[in-house]
C-alpha cells in the first residue's frame, strides 16, 4: 500500500488485538517510502522524526505530526509527511535509544546526533553509522540501556549537466 497511514493503521489493528492489548503490547514505528526522485512519504506512530542530513547540514524533520503507538487505541490517525533527500544527502531512521542515551540527566540528544553526521558528512555511509552509534554508546559510558538502530538512506549526487 502506498499509503504510509494505511498501513500503519492495519498494523494497529493487529496490534490492538484484545488477547495482544491484555499484555500491555505495543511498539513505536516510522513507516515511509522512498521514490527515486528523492521524495519522501513517511508516518509515525511514536516514533522519533527523522534526521535529514545534506550538504548545508543536518536538521531533524518536522513532521505534520505523529500518531499514538501501535495497539494503544483502537482508531486514530497517523499523518503522513512528505519531505524531498535532495542529491547527494541522506535520511536517518532511528530508535528513540540514540537520542535517549544519558549520562545523568544529560541526554545525547538532536544537536549532538547531528554534529557527529555533519562531522562525518565526507565519510562512507558506514562509517557515518557506526560513528553516530559509537558516539551515542561513549555519553552513557560506553554501553546504551536502550536498544539502538539507524536505518540510512543515501540518494546520489546529482547527474553532471
Amino acid at each position: 500500500n502506498p499509503n504510509p497511514a494505511a498501513v500503519i493503521a492495519a498494523l494497529n489493528a493487529q496490534m490492538a488485538a484484545p488477547d495482544l492489548r491484555s499484555q500491555g503490547m505495543f511498539a513505536s514505528v516510522i513507516y515511509g517510502l522512498v521514490e527515486r526522485s528523492g521524495r519522501v512519504n513517511f508516518a509515525r506512530a511514536g516514533h522519533p522524526a527523522p534526521f535529514l542530513s545534506t550538504q548545508t547540514g543536518c536538521r531533524q524533520l518536522q513532521p505534520q505530526g505523529t500518531g499514538p503507538l501501535l495497539g494503544v487505541l483502537d482508531d486514530a490517525e497517523w499523518p503522513v509527511t512528505t519531505t524531498r533527500i535532495p542529491p547527494g544527502g541522506t535520511i536517518y531512521l532511528f530508535s528513540d535509544g540514540l537520542i535517549e542515551a544519558r549520562r545523568g540527566s544529560d541526554v545525547f540528544g538532536v544537536d549532538r546526533a547531528c554534529e557527529v553526521l555533519e562531522s562525518e558528512r565526507q565519510s562512507a555511509l558506514e562509517i557515518r553509522l557506526e560513528r553516530l552509534v559509537e558516539r551515542a554508546r561513549l555519553h552513557e559510558d560506553a554501553s546504551l540501556r536502550d536498544d539502538v538502530v539507524v536505518l540510512a538512506v543515501q540518494r546520489g549526487p546529482a547527474a553532471p549537466v
